[in-house]
Order: C-alpha cells, then sequence, then structure tokens
C-alpha cells in the first residue's frame, strides 16, 4: 500500500508542480486528494468526470440541482439515463 501512495503522489505532483502548487507528500495523499485534482485537471473534458465517477463506483452527484427533487445516482446506476429533448421529439415521432 506504502507504494501505491508513493506512485500516486508522485503523479499527483507532476500536475500540481505545472500548475504552480506544492506537492502532497506520500504519506498525507488521500483518495479525495486524487479526485479533487481530477475534477480540476479534467473539468473541461466531455464527460469525463461522469465516467470516471462510473467506473470507481462512486455516486453520481446531483450538482446544482434541487435537492428535494434530485438524489445522487448510486451505483449500478439504473437510474441513469438521458431524456430525449423535446425538440428531438418533435422532429421524430420515432421516439416516445
Amino acid at each position: 500500500m506504502n507504494d501505491e501512495k508513493v506512485a500516486a503522489a508522485s503523479d499527483l505532483n507532476v500536475v500540481r508542480t505545472r500548475a504552480g502548487l506544492e506537492d502532497i507528500a506520500a504519506v498525507d495523499i488521500t483518495a479525495n486528494d486524487i479526485h479533487n485534482e481530477r475534477i480540476k485537471e479534467l473539468a473541461t473534458e466531455n464527460g469525463d468526470r461522469t465516467y470516471y465517477l462510473i467506473g470507481l463506483q462512486l455516486p453520481i452527484p446531483i450538482g446544482d440541482r434541487d435537492p428535494s427533487k434530485f438524489s445522487p445516482i448510486q451505483p449500478p446506476y439504473s437510474d441513469y439515463y438521458w431524456q430525449v429533448p423535446t425538440t428531438e421529439s418533435n422532429l421524430n415521432q420515432s421516439y416516445q
């Protein structure tokens, strides 16, 4: 496990150094440190955050949606789908 933390810190610190941030020591690194850096590094990559969460079998949070109407999607993601936009349904009568 210690070797994994050393390797993880080494990889993470490459990104942090490029961003002008201080290194994270291997003894201090956590999974949340890795998750947070990945979110910042790949924030604009198409779908990366969602695919990352699915790959790790983590809940997909609701973001800025109303928590009284929405809840995180839990693995195995049986409630995860994209609704067909109304404009597409209007243009293509095959969508029901």
